[in-house]
Order: structure tokens, then C-alpha cells, then sequence
């Protein structure tokens, strides 16, 4: 607009209150439009602004999730060697227990066909045993009173013969 008035000035054209008119309505409406413009330049920025903070947010919440994650990582690392070293025990465990089932279903075999008395023997055979004992202490505990008796009568009768001869 100012190059076409500048042109006309010029051209030695005189403005007239028309185009003056026209000038003064076009110039509002550029301003309008600058105002427009201006808003949604304002718009934008704060929209930006907006999509900063969310940008940010979201790249710190992608920080942690990856460190996590990571940490995850090393924790299934971790409890899978923990998991092989526990089946290895487990298979360890079974074979000995199926080793000593084994062994024990040996003694049994062995025990039911040994010589061993049952139960109700062993125990008559404890019985008399302890009987026989007991008999054989009363006895020797008998004969040691008869022994000292014995000895007693002796030195007595040696005094008697001594004293008569």
C-alpha cells in the first residue's frame, strides 16, 4: 500500500478523500489480521509450552521405566540362576531320597528274613534275663556271706583246738 502510494505520489496523482478512505480500511483490516495473528502466535507458544512440559514429563517417566526395567532385567538374571541352582537341589534331594527308599527297603527285606526274635520274644528273653541276673547276685552275694561264715567258724574251731592242746 505505501509502494502504490508512493507510486502515485510520484505520478504527481493527488489523493483524493476516497483513496485516503480506502487506505484508512485497509489498514484496519492489516491490523485485524496482525491482531489475529498475534493471538494465535500466543496460541502456539503457550501450546508449545504445553507440549514442553509434557515432552519433559514424559521423557523423565522414560527414564525411570528404562532404569527399572533394567533393574528388572538384572533381577530375572539373578532369580533364574537362584531357580537352576534350587532344581539342581531338588534333583540332588530326590536321587538321595530315592536311594535311601531303596536302602531302607533293603534292611527291611534283610531284617524280615535275619534270625532276630519278634518283639514279645525279645522281651520274655529281656525278662528271664533280668530274673537269671538277679539270681546269679543273690547268689554270689550268698556265697560271700557263707564264705565269711566259713572263715569265722575256721578261726573260732583253731582257737578252740589251739586252747586245748
Amino acid at each position: 500500500m505505501e509502494q502504490q502510494l508512493k507510486n502515485k505520489e510520484q505520478m504527481g496523482e493527488v489523493l483524493n478523500v476516497i483513496d485516503f478512505d480506502q487506505l484508512k480500511i485497509e489498514n484496519k483490516q492489516f491490523l485485524e489480521k496482525i491482531e489475529e495473528r498475534n493471538n494465535e502466535l500466543i496460541t502456539l507458544k503457550l501450546t508449545t509450552g504445553n507440549t514442553v512440559q509434557v515432552l519433559n514429563t514424559l521423557k523423565k517417566r522414560l527414564q525411570k521405566l528404562t532404569s527399572e526395567s533394567e533393574w528388572l532385567k538384572s533381577e530375572i538374571v539373578q532369580r533364574m540362576d537362584l531357580k537352576m541352582k534350587v532344581d539342581e537341589d531338588i534333583e540332588r534331594v530326590v536321587e538321595e531320597a530315592k536311594s535311601l527308599t531303596r536302602a531302607n527297603m533293603r534292611a527291611k527285606r534283610e531284617q524280615q528274613t535275619s534270625d532276630m526274635p519278634h518283639v514279645i520274644e525279645y522281651v520274655k528273653q529281656k525278662l528271664e534275663l533280668d530274673t537269671l541276673t538277679r539270681n546269679v547276685d543273690n547268689w554270689t552275694q550268698k556265697v560271700r556271706i557263707s564264705e565269711g561264715e566259713y572263715k569265722r567258724q575256721r578261726r573260732k574251731y583253731r582257737e578252740m583246738a589251739g586252747g586245748d592242746m
